[in-house]
């Protein structure tokens, strides 16, 4: 996406910033830590923020990425840390959560499997 297009969403700098806190604060390597390097997690979590933002971005709805990150953060307060294997999953669950939470118009999960490229099946 082109520099301009993403005038309003966080710098590749601030989203690494932002994997960093999270690799140290919310996830837990001791059960996969041959499966899953640091650096593999780091570029995983890049690439989830980033498709993140440009659904968001698709939706017309930069304005509610900050707000999926706190979401997410009062998750990870209430459960713990968890296996970096869930990572995909408790990101894309937690901007379902903020679209459907702040969004006046209704979003079909049908939309949401198409926006962020998964099988329908596998949110319902």
């Amino acid at each position: 996406m082109s520099t301009s297009a993403r005038q309003n969403n966080y710098s590749r700098e601030q989203l690494f910033s932002y994997a960093k806190k999270a690799y140290e604060l919310y996830f837990d390597f001791s059960d996969c830590e041959k499966v899953y390097t640091s650096k593999e997690f780091f570029l995983d979590m890049m690439d989830c923020l980033e498709i993140i933002q440009d659904a968001l971005h698709y939706l017309k709805l930069d304005q509610l990425f900050i707000t999926m990150l706190i979401y997410i953060d009062r998750y990870f307060k209430q459960v713990g840390r968890v296996s970096p294997v869930f990572l995909l999953d408790i990101y894309f669950v937690g901007a379902m959560i903020t679209i459907k939470m702040w969004e006046d118009k209704y979003i079909r999960n049908s939309s949401f499997a198409k926006i962020f490229s998964t099988e329908l099946d596998q949110m319902n």
